[in-house]
Order: structure tokens, then C-alpha cells, then sequence
């Protein structure tokens, strides 16, 4: 019983660090497009 409530518990953690993960990376990649547009706007607004 305690065998499966430890499994249980590292299972949510897991999972749980899984998502704060994914949500990083998410926000990185939208920041770094959001970086290649502003990017692109100086170099088009400069011409």
C-alpha cells in the first residue's frame, strides 16, 4: 500500500514537472518568434 502511494506520488511530480517544462519551452519559442518579427520589422521599416 505505501509502495503505491509513493508511486503514485512520484508519478504527479512527474507529470507535473512535464508540464511546467512544457510551458517553458512554449514560452521560449513564442518569445524567440516574437524576436525573428520585431527583427524583421527593423530591417523592412529601415529599407
Amino acid at each position: 500500500m505505501r509502495m503505491d502511494m509513493e508511486m503514485k506520488r512520484t508519478k504527479m511530480v512527474l507529470e507535473s514537472q512535464q508540464r511546467i517544462l512544457e510551458a517553458f519551452a512554449r514560452t521560449m519559442s513564442e518569445n524567440l518568434e516574437e524576436e525573428k518579427m520585431k527583427k524583421a520589422r527593423r530591417v523592412s521599416s529601415a529599407e
